[in-house]
C-alpha cells in the first residue's frame, strides 16, 4: 500500500481547469509515505518506464535534481522525464499523481477532483487499462491548461484521448510551465491557447513539422494560412538566407521594396500604387485611416463574422470594450452588417456618411461563412456611387484564391486592398494597395475639394529586406497559378475523404470548402439543425459546441495531423501521399471518438 500524507493546502484566486477560487494542494516530496510494490509509470514520451517499489521511488524523489527548465521524474538516470503514476484508491478509483519540479517536488489537484488520501497498488487488470476518473468529475485531468482557455471544457469530454495526448506530448509540458512564468498569458497568440498543454514544435518542412520530442505531424496551419507552398519553400529559403548575408535592415530606401511592389500590382487588379507594413493588422487599421482621410467621413462598415486583425476597430464587436481595454470610440463610428441580409449595409451606404466598407470577399472566417458576387457586385455598385471607398480585406484570399485573389477571380475589383501572409512568403509583412488617387493620401498628400488630405505612416519594419527578399521569391514562383491548383485538388480530394470517413463512423462531422484551398470543419451541426454549408450558424455553433471542436483536434493531434479546430489551410506541398496519410489520420480519430455523447449523429 502507498500512504499520501494529508498535504499542505494554499488558496489561490483561480484553478487553471475549473476557473474557481478554492484549495490547490500540493504534495512536497517530503511528505510522501511509500510503502509500494508495484506502481505503473509513463514517461515522457508515453513509454512504460519502469514498475518501481517504495525504495526506488523514495530514492528516485530524494536524489532528483531540481533545475528550472525541466520537471521532476521518477526515473533518477533519466532526468527532466515526466512521470505519470497511477494508484488505485479507496472508493476504487484509479487515479493518476504527477511528479512536476517547480523549486520542489509537487503533484496539484483541485479540491473538488480531490480523492481520499490512501492509495493502493494496481492489480495486472487494472494496470493494463487504466481509465482515471474523478469522483465528482469525470475525465478531470491533473495537467491544467497553459492558460484557462476557452476549449477547457474539452478535457472532460474522452479521458482516453486528453491521457494520449498527455503521453505523447509530455516534452512539450517543461516549456508551457516556464512560459506561464514569463509569457504575458504563457503564449504570443490567443489561438495557441489550448488545454491541457500546447505542443512545441522543434522544425517543420514540406507539410510536416517536428515537436521538441521529435514527434511528427501533418501540419494544417501552414504558418497560419502564409505557407502556400509548405515549408521550406526552397526559392524563399534561398533568397532569405543570401539577403542574411547582404543585411537585414538598411534604414533606407531599397531596391527590393520597388521589385516587390511591381509584382504586388502585376498580380492584384486593384494594386496600382503600393504601401507596405509589417502585419496584416497593420494594413486594415491603415485601410480604415485612408478611407477617412479621402473622403473625410467617419463611418466604418464591415461585416458579422469577418475577421480584420487586433486592432481596436476590427475587434470592437467582438469583445465587451470593458473588458478587453478597447478605445471606448472604437465603435461609434463602426457598424456591423450581415454578409447575407445586406440590404441595410447598402441603405447606409445611400446615406452619404459612409468612409469605407471593408470585408472578407471570399467569405469572413477565412472563408467559413457565406459570400456571393452578388454581393460583391451590389456593394461595388453602392459605393462607387456613393464616393465611399471598398476595402478588400485578401490577407486570406490574396495569392490563394487565384495569384490576384477573390478580385481577379470574379472580375470585381476594390478601391482598396489589404494584403499579408502569403505576401510575404511566411515572414512578418503586410500591405495596402489601391487606386492611385486613393493612395495619393501618403507623402505629400491631396487636395480634396476644401480640405487637404495626408495620411502619416512610419514603420521600422515596413519592407524590410527580408521580408521582401521572401516575399518576391514567392510571388515570382506563384503567378502562374499551378501551386494555387495544386492546393486546391489536395484540399477538394481531403474534404471528399473526411467525408466519407465521417459517414462510415457515424460521427456527427462535415468538411466543406469555400472556392479555395482552406477546408471548414463542422462538428455537431446535424445535432444542432446547422446547415452543412456555409452559414451565419457557423460561429454559433462553435459557440456551443466548443469543446467537441476541441476535442476533435486532440484526437487529430494524437493521431499526427495538426489543425485549427474550425479549418485548415492546405499547401502545394500536401501531395497525394500526404493527403492519403491524413485521412489515416481522420479516421483513427473519429473512430475512437465515434462513442463519445455529442459527437454521434
Amino acid at each position: 500500500m502507498a500512504t499520501l500524507v494529508e498535504p499542505q493546502s494554499t488558496r489561490v484566486a483561480g484553478c487553471p481547469r475549473c476557473q474557481g477560487g478554492h484549495e490547490v494542494y500540493h504534495y512536497m516530496h517530503n511528505m510522501y509515505e511509500f510503502d509500494v510494490d508495484r506502481a505503473r509509470v509513463f514517461t515522457q514520451d508515453g513509454r512504460e518506464a519502469v514498475e518501481v517499489d517504495d525504495e526506488s521511488v523514495t530514492e528516485a524523489i530524494e536524489n532528483s535534481t531540481i533545475h528550472d527548465d525541466h520537471v521532476g521524474h521518477v526515473d533518477p538516470s533519466k532526468p527532466g522525464i515526466i512521470s505519470f503514476v497511477y494508484f488505485r484508491t479507496d472508493d476504487g478509483e484509479v487515479v493518476k499523481a504527477q511528479l512536476l519540479i517547480d523549486g520542489h517536488h509537487r503533484a496539484a489537484r483541485c479540491l473538488r477532483d480531490q480523492v481520499p488520501f490512501h492509495a493502493y497498488l494496481l492489480t495486472e487488470e487494472e494496470s493494463r487499462a487504466i481509465v482515471v476518473r474523478s469522483p465528482d468529475k469525470p475525465g478531470h485531468s491533473l495537467i491544467g491548461p497553459s492558460t484557462p482557455p476557452l476549449d477547457a471544457p474539452d478535457t472532460d469530454l474522452h479521458e482516453p484521448t486528453t491521457l494520449d495526448y498527455e503521453r505523447k506530448y509530455a516534452a512539450s509540458l517543461p516549456y508551457s510551465l516556464r512560459a506561464r512564468k514569463i509569457i504575458a498569458g504563457a503564449n504570443t497568440h490567443d489561438r495557441r491557447s489550448f488545454g491541457p498543454f500546447g505542443v512545441y514544435i522543434d522544425h517543420a518542412a514540406g507539410a510536416r513539422k517536428w515537436d521538441v520530442a521529435g514527434n511528427a505531424f501533418i501540419d494544417y496551419w501552414m504558418g497560419h494560412g502564409s505557407l502556400l507552398c509548405g515549408h521550406g519553400f526552397r526559392p524563399v529559403v534561398d533568397a532569405v538566407t543570401q539577403q542574411m548575408l547582404r543585411g537585414t535592415h538598411f534604414g533606407s530606401c531599397h531596391p527590393m521594396e520597388v521589385r516587390w511592389s511591381e509584382l504586388v500590382s502585376q498580380l492584384i487588379p486593384s494594386a496600382e500604387r503600393v504601401r507596405f507594413t509589417a502585419s496584416g493588422t497593420e494594413a486594415t487599421q491603415l485601410a480604415m485611416r485612408i478611407a477617412r482621410a479621402f473622403t473625410g467621413r467617419n463611418v466604418i462598415i464591415k461585416f458579422e463574422g469577418h475577421f480584420h486583425g487586433w486592432h481596436d476597430e476590427a475587434m470592437s464587436h467582438f469583445f465587451p470594450q470593458e473588458r478587453a481595454g478597447f478605445n471606448p470610440g472604437a465603435v461609434e463610428h463602426v457598424v456591423v452588417a450581415s454578409p447575407v441580409f445586406f440590404e441595410s449595409a447598402l441603405e447606409q451606404i445611400a446615406s452619404g456618411n459612409v468612409a469605407g466598407v471593408i470585408l472578407e470577399p471570399g467569405g469572413g472566417g477565412s472563408g467559413g461563412l457565406p459570400w456571393s458576387v452578388e454581393l460583391l457586385e451590389s456593394l461595388r455598385e453602392a459605393t462607387r456611387k456613393h464616393g465611399t471607398v471598398l476595402i478588400f480585406d485578401e490577407v486570406i484570399t490574396a495569392f490563394r484564391h487565384s495569384p490576384g485573389g477573390v478580385q481577379q477571380a470574379t472580375g470585381i475589383v476594390p478601391d482598396v486592398t489589404t494584403l499579408a501572409k502569403i505576401l510575404s512568403g511566411g515572414l512578418p509583412g503586410g500591405a495596402v494597395a489601391g487606386r492611385a488617387d486613393v493612395m495619393a493620401v501618403f507623402g505629400n498628400g491631396v487636395q480634396r475639394g476644401d480640405r487637404y488630405a495626408q495620411t502619416p505612416h512610419t514603420g521600422t519594419f515596413n519592407a524590410n529586406p527580408l521580408s521582401a527578399a521572401a516575399g518576391i521569391a514567392m510571388l515570382e514562383n506563384i503567378a502562374d497559378g499551378a501551386h494555387q491548383d495544386r492546393a486546391e485538388i489536395a484540399t477538394e480530394r481531403l474534404v471528399d475523404g473526411i467525408n466519407d470517413l465521417a459517414d462510415e463512423n457515424e460521427v456527427d462531422v462535415f468538411a466543406y470548402m469555400n472556392g479555395t484551398s482552406i477546408y471548414h470543419l463542422l462538428v455537431g451541426a446535424r445535432k444542432e439543425g446547422v446547415p452543412l454549408a456555409p452559414s451565419l450558424d457557423v460561429t454559433l455553433l462553435y459557440r456551443a459546441r466548443q469543446a467537441y471542436f476541441a476535442l476533435l483536434r486532440r484526437a487529430l493531434l494524437v493521431e499526427g495531423v495538426d489543425t485549427h479546430p474550425l479549418h485548415g489551410w492546405v499547401s502545394s506541398a500536401h501531395d497525394d501521399a500526404i493527403i492519403d496519410e491524413t485521412l489515416e489520420a481522420f479516421d483513427r480519430a473519429f473512430h475512437r471518438l465515434r462513442d463519445v455523447d455529442g459527437m454521434q449523429r
